[in-house]
């Protein structure tokens, strides 16, 4: 797994719920792949590109896929 250094610091520090940003293991057009720490978990999350409509039912939809038993 190969993380990017492409993150600003701001980016890196910020902390929002317990979370702390570590970096950037994909990035496409559409959406961005990140690793992150909870605690003393590191976990993955998914991050649109655009704040637009397509890509956020992408997401939604992709999680209720996720989540479905």
């Amino acid at each position: 797994m190969r993380i990017s250094s492409g993150l600003s610091g701001a980016l890196q520090e910020n902390m929002y719920d317990g979370i702390t940003v570590l970096g950037t293991i994909s990035e496409g057009r559409f959406f961005r792949v990140l690793k992150d720490r909870m605690g003393t978990k590191h976990i993955i999350l998914k991050s649109a590109g655009h704040k637009d409509a397509m890509t956020t039912e992408f997401l939604r939809r992709e999680f209720e896929l996720g989540i479905t038993p």
